[in-house]
């Protein structure tokens, strides 16, 4: 019996989630494993331990403690938004906004449209007398599984369980991706029921069924050649307004980690307005990021900044040494995952190396301007080719390559692909990172990280749609990358990367004159 299939009195399903019986079982506090989280149930389930009530017409959301929660009335019904967002005006989404937005005279759908083209770590539950429903943001970073059977929609597959998890057989790699050597998608989890909500659609709660809202049929056009540099100055423009926005909003609290890669050097490049209220780091966990940690003292250096350094293979401060700590923060991440995998001791260390709270920001979705998952599809880009199904699997990375001649898994995803509308399906590998790979992955790890709250400032659907209409074969020369960081911050244009592939590539366009586009 694993450590995730503890005894349960049956008595225990009719009141409670398997995340409070396995924290009762091993004798753990369930407050920090729930404190991010969220609940939607039908009103009168029983309110997970120290977790916030709010009403919502015949259903009741629970929220953790350091998850923030804006609410507002709208005709009949109410609006949440969970997590934080950035509107497309540049204003954080709270309580005292949402209201005035609502207070709009708008339709409802123009409203929610609206609020779907926020930026951040966000879900956005709607219950009018029309509409009941739950949406996520673009990548699915604060993710939501769901059971139509039990009507719950939460967080993590063991907070909307109230039952031990039972195998999800209709999924060929549960077994090992339960363990984390494998991975989930489709919608799969480790349980039979509990099914997870794919980004860019919305759940129907009537129908308790998944809808595509996004991407419409011309979202993802690629540009013509004069309009390619306004695209590319509207992607700064909102990033720079997004990580500007979060500053304003717990200045002095929003952390962003230095490397030696080319998202962390974007993220800086648009962060430079703001740096006064954004506290730069860096952190070494092995060989590779001893090496970004040297690059990131230069990049803090140009552009005057001071860079906080987390180091525990070399400074004591930052180790756990008591085994029991980490035996504790090892199950903490077992339950509030639901996998049977459980982090290095060195990245507990960092993860802890920060006072609790603040906002801490991440890359992921500027890998959409280096086209991450193309290198094998370019050849359908150049060439004009269908979209190859075997290729879109093996790029998923969920197991080793065999996997892409399975029917089932060939199934699910042609059932995927044949969501996209018009122009999506010529981007298809990019959806397909953003709605599958991050989803499943991310989506669900970052709910562990309950020392801080973690955000995408590049998790916008409107920078996803410019960045992923932009020719995939210059985003993989990084055309776009590097034009961005020669505009906001040419002092960091000579300084190398970590990785050398990327400083020969770079070398190389200089050297043969290259024609790089200019901002």
């Amino acid at each position: 019996m694993s450590f995730l299939s503890s005894p349960v009195d049956p008595a225990w399903a009719s009141h409670a989630s398997w995340a409070e019986q396995l924290c009762s079982d091993h004798g753990i506090d369930s407050a920090p494993v729930l404190s991010q989280q969220f609940l939607l149930a039908p009103s009168g389930t029983a309110a997970p331990a120290t977790m916030r009530g709010i009403a919502l017409g015949n259903w009741i959301l629970y929220h953790g403690a350091n998850l923030p929660v804006a609410t507002a009335a709208f005709g009949n019904g109410r609006i949440a938004v969970l997590g934080l967002a950035v509107d497309p005006d540049g204003m954080v989404i709270t309580t005292a906004r949402l209201n005035a937005l609502t207070a709009l005279d708008q339709p409802l759908q123009e409203l929610l449209n609206w609020l779907n083209d926020s930026a951040g770590r966000y879900a956005i539950i709607v219950v009018t007398g029309t509409r009941h429903r739950v949406y996520l943001d673009s990548l699915g970073s604060l993710g939501a599984v769901y059971d139509k059977d039990t009507m719950r929609v939460g967080s993590t597959t063991n907070l909307v369980l109230t039952r031990a998890p039972q195998p999800n057989t209709d999924y060929p790699l549960t077994t090992n991706a339960t363990t984390g050597s494998n991975r989930f998608a489709f919608g799969h989890t480790p349980d039979t029921s509990v099914k997870r909500l794919l980004p860019n659609h919305f759940l129907d709660l009537d129908l308790w069924m998944p809808v595509r809202h996004w991407p419409g049929p011309n979202d993802v056009t690629e540009p013509t050649p004069d309009r390619e540099a306004d695209v590319v100055r509207g992607i700064a423009r909102r990033l720079e307004q997004v990580i500007t926005s979060l500053a304003n909003h717990l200045p002095g609290n929003v952390h962003l980690p230095l490397s030696g890669g080319l998202d962390s050097r974007l993220l800086l490049s648009c962060a430079k307005p703001a740096l006064d209220k954004i506290a730069l780091f860096s952190h070494v966990e092995n060989s590779m990021s001893r090496k970004d940690l040297r690059l990131a003292r230069h990049l803090a250096k140009r552009v005057n900044a001071p860079l906080r350094e987390i180091d525990p293979i070399r400074h004591d401060e930052f180790k756990i040494t008591s085994d029991s700590r980490l035996k504790h923060l090892g199950q903490l991440h077992r339950i509030i995952t639901g996998l049977n995998d459980a982090p290095q001791p060195i990245r507990h260390e960092v993860l802890l190396a920060h006072k609790p709270g603040g906002i801490f920001l991440r890359g992921n979705g500027s890998d959409f301007l280096k086209a991450v998952l193309w290198r094998r599809g370019g050849r359908e880009y150049a060439q004009g080719l269908p979209h190859d199904t075997r290729t879109g699997i093996r790029m998923m990375m969920l197991s080793d390559k065999t996997i892409v001649e399975n029917p089932a898994i060939q199934g699910m995803y042609e059932d995927w692909y044949a969501t996209l509308p018009g122009s999506a399906r010529h981007r298809a590998y990019d959806l397909m990172f953003a709605e599958q790979f991050l989803s499943h992955g991310f989506g669900n790890l970052l709910y562990s990280f309950i020392n801080n709250f973690y955000i995408c400032p590049f998790n916008d659907r409107r920078l996803l749609g410019a960045a992923t209409s932009l020719s995939p074969t210059k985003r993989q020369q990084l055309h776009y990358n590097l034009a961005i960081t020669d505009w906001r911050a040419p002092e960091l244009s000579s300084l190398h990367f970590a990785r050398p592939a990327v400083n020969q590539h770079i070398n190389a366009m200089r050297s043969d004159k290259v024609d790089r586009l200019s901002l």
